[in-house]
């Protein structure tokens, strides 16, 4: 796909994906008032056993059992099940801090910066903060618990796509509208993924990817 051989519009299981997605909607899987929901009243609704499923990421039920202490006792997790998917999801990005190199204080950031990277400061972090259960950083271990090393373990893993293709990264937001307009009926599935593959056209084609301009 980063050599433009294969395209967005390729992929039978993105549309089925989208297909699914709206057919889970319609079918009421997300409550009526889904597209209104606040994602932080997740752990409420979970807790109160008013939802039976949420989407989150690692840490999700640490954090959970911290707000709601038992809770996460009652929480068990499996990779999403679109298209009959059985490949958990790897994000090789992570948050990240950066510093504007222009600026008049360059020398405070880089303080700052030296000041996060302590080993103390780290571990206070990865202590203090349920929904953080690795930091990317050798001398602090990870405190994955022993059924979510066992999902790594035991499954096939696949690099998201967000990050693995080129131009699908930057337009995430679009994306995400697109997805809303289909839970509305605006747009199709297919419309969807057309949009995406026309959005990677426009931004190689101002990027001059080689791959993309026509020699």
């Amino acid at each position: 796909m980063n050599a433009n051989k294969y395209q967005v519009t390729d992929i039978p299981g993105l549309l089925r994906t989208l297909e699914e997605l709206k057919e889970f909607a319609d079918l009421g899987f997300y409550n009526k008032d889904f597209m209104t929901a606040n994602y932080d009243d997740g752990y409420k609704v979970m807790a109160e056993g008013k939802a039976a499923m949420f989407m989150a990421g690692l840490g999700w039920r640490e954090q959970m059992d911290q707000l709601y202490p038992g809770k996460g006792s009652n929480i068990g997790f499996f990779i999403m099940p679109w298209d009959d998917n059985q490949i958990l999801n790897v994000n090789p990005a992570g948050n990240a801090r950066f510093g504007n190199k222009k600026s008049k204080h360059v020398k405070e950031i880089l303080q700052y910066f030296r000041f996060l990277t302590r080993h103390d400061i780290l571990q206070m972090r990865q202590d203090q903060d349920p929904l953080t259960l690795i930091l990317n950083w050798p001398e602090i271990p990870s405190r994955y618990p022993t059924d979510i090393q066992a999902l790594f373990k035991n499954s096939k893993q696949g690099t998201v796509m967000q990050y693995g293709v080129k131009y699908i990264d930057s337009q995430w937001m679009d994306v995400g509208k697109d997805i809303e307009a289909m839970y509305a009926g605006a747009l199709t599935p297919k419309q969807v993924v057309n949009n995406i593959q026309k959005r990677r056209i426009e931004q190689a084609t101002l990027q001059k990817d080689p791959y993309w301009v026509k020699k």
